[in-house]
């Protein structure tokens, strides 16, 4: 009987340290200078900070539409309706997880809002590529980077999120640094800066239960987050849903609210003595990248996600594209019981949600479509052991090869 499970990302591994050391600064001050930008605001997730950027560029001008990859995650477009605004669904480029440059072309126009970029955490998005076509077909429209997968990322040295207007990242569990829950904003513009400070002040709601829970969930963290007891709180969980075939539920993709509160003093420290790890983390977390990789392109097993040239992700997981729809799912299905940290990005594209019908509309993404039905996504956590590795790469063998 196995009594491990491995996480789907390799998450920052916490410190019983982290909950009672004094750090060395400010949570905020010392994260922007690790992102190399003048200041960054905090928030209570990576949601809640794009909703904040969609509120503020709202207000700056009358065009309403919001372009989005038909393949990200599912609360881009619940943030995009809270701020009603107007969702649009732009295809991935085939092979891809990027946007097909050609129908980007089409969808923006003079009611082009802002565009959204989607990091991951496998490999980045070339921002500078979406950048040019706003910058000839809607000079108008903002650029967002969704980097909340993306933290630690770099583009020719620098961090992810800097070659576009707004950057948001996340703090969530899994994603490297964690407060449990928690996002931030930044902006290269002083101006954009201070807009989007008075907006988050003005969107901002105290509750002092949210962050009392939010302290008791980041202090449960650091105590569970261990191969044994994810088995109980992330691997059982997830194949109930599996066996009540509810994809949503068990990818996680359910949420449907997004509350906007502050980020308490004690969970700021934790991110901050979390932070002085981060760097030795992401070298670690590449290395293992690098090697799984290279065991999966060498054997012929499957297409893995490309960041562009001069880019760097953070490698918290491999983005693997398989030739056929059926061998991702007997993939998903046989790993699963085993907890291998096999899953998938997302449960859908956007387009196939229930819950968003009413905002996504009638889209023409079979790209997008075929790429979440053919991949999958390996984890790159330093739980995993050798033989956990090696039976990946078999199952994949047997799956691919057969």
């Amino acid at each position: 009987m196995n009594l491990r499970e491995l996480p789907p990302t390799a998450g920052l591994a916490p410190s019983l340290a982290d909950l009672w050391s004094r750090p060395s600064g400010e949570f905020a001050n010392l994260l922007a200078d690790w992102l190399g930008i003048e200041e960054v605001q905090i928030e209570c997730s990576g949601t809640a900070s794009l909703y904040i950027a969609l509120e503020y560029l709202k207000g700056k001008s009358k065009s309403r539409e919001v372009v989005v990859l038909a393949f990200t995650c599912p609360l881009v477009a619940l943030a995009v309706q809270k701020a009603g605004l107007e969702l649009r669904l732009c295809d991935v480029a085939e092979h891809s997880f990027e946007f097909d440059l050609d129908r980007l072309v089409a969808a923006v126009g003079p009611n082009t809002l802002c565009v959204i970029v989607t990091h991951w955490g496998g490999a980045l998005t070339d921002a500078a590529a979406v950048r040019d076509v706003l910058a000839q077909c809607a000079p108008q429209a903002v650029l967002i980077e969704d980097c909340a997968q993306a933290m630690g990322g770099t583009v020719d040295g620098h961090s992810v999120g800097l070659t576009g207007d707004i950057a948001i990242f996340s703090f969530a569990v899994g994603k490297g640094l964690t407060l449990y829950e928690g996002g931030c904003l930044l902006a290269k513009d002083p101006a954009v800066r201070a807009g989007l400070r008075h907006t988050g002040a003005n969107l901002r709601q105290r509750s002092k239960a949210m962050e009392w829970w939010r302290c008791v969930e980041l202090a449960a963290y650091h105590v569970a987050y261990r191969p044994q007891a994810l088995r109980i709180a992330y691997g059982w969980p997830r194949r109930y849903w599996f066996w009540r075939k509810d994809p949503v539920r068990a990818y996680g993709d359910d949420q449907q609210d997004i509350p906007v509160h502050g980020v308490g003093s004690w969970r700021r420290r934790v991110g901050a003595n979390a932070l002085k790890r981060l760097h030795a983390h992401l070298a670690a977390t590449r290395k293992r990248f690098s090697l799984l990789e290279h065991s999966i392109t060498s054997e012929g097993l499957g297409r893995v996600a490309a960041s562009p040239p001069g880019c760097l992700p953070p490698a918290t997981y491999l983005m693997l594209m398989l030739d056929r729809s059926e061998q991702a799912s007997e993939f998903i299905r046989r790993s699963a019981p085993l907890g291998l940290g096999v899953t998938r990005q997302f449960a859908f594209p956007l387009i196939c949600y229930p819950a968003l019908s009413a905002i996504v509309g009638a889209a023409d993404t079979p790209r997008a479509m075929q790429l979440s039905a053919r991949s999958v996504t390996l984890t790159t956590s330093a739980y995993a052991t050798e033989n956990e590795k090696a039976r990946v790469l078999q199952l994949l063998r047997d799956i691919v090869l057969a």
